[in-house]
């Protein structure tokens, strides 16, 4: 072989010695996936999350302008109780929490209980004002009050 090949065949063994290092490398460590984007809670949510018993498959969506509270609740009987309507005032003690932290309430405030058991569903619904649940919380309004100012649906599915 000429000196002058020399160079240029060593250049070229250091060349495919490269390349068939980094396609081992590529092959025997794959690329690690990026964590998936979680998103973030609003604290006022967490508090109303947290504050009710998981058990009841709490959802709350919390807007500017709206606030939504579900509440899912099984039965093993065929029918759903009527005392089912007092979950409401879970989702209102935990709300009364939020408001004691000083998160303020949306002016439109849903709760939505889905109560199911064997045979038939039924939702309890209550729509409030959030100035009147906040008064609540604070004590200048009474439980009493806050149902009369509310409205009230029932509906048997």
């Amino acid at each position: 072989m000429k000196k002058w090949r020399t160079p240029i065949v060593l250049a070229l063994v250091l060349l495919d010695v490269g390349v068939i290092g980094v396609l081992g490398y590529t092959i025997l460590n794959p690329a690690v996936p990026a964590a998936p984007a979680v998103a973030e809670v609003p604290a006022c949510a967490q508090i109303v999350l947290s504050s009710l018993p998981p058990y009841l498959s709490p959802a709350v969506a919390w807007e500017t302008d709206a606030l939504t509270v579900k509440l899912t609740a099984f039965y093993a009987t065929p029918e759903p109780p009527e005392e089912s309507a007092q979950l409401l005032w879970e989702a209102l003690d935990s709300l009364q929490r939020a408001a004691a932290v000083g998160c303020t309430l949306p002016p439109k405030v849903t709760l939505l209980l889905q109560a199911h058991a064997q045979t038939h569903s039924l939702s309890h619904i209550a729509r409030l004002a959030g100035a009147d649940i906040t008064a609540w919380a604070g004590g200048t309004l009474s439980e009493a009050e806050l149902s009369q100012r509310g409205a009230y649906w029932r509906v048997s599915e």
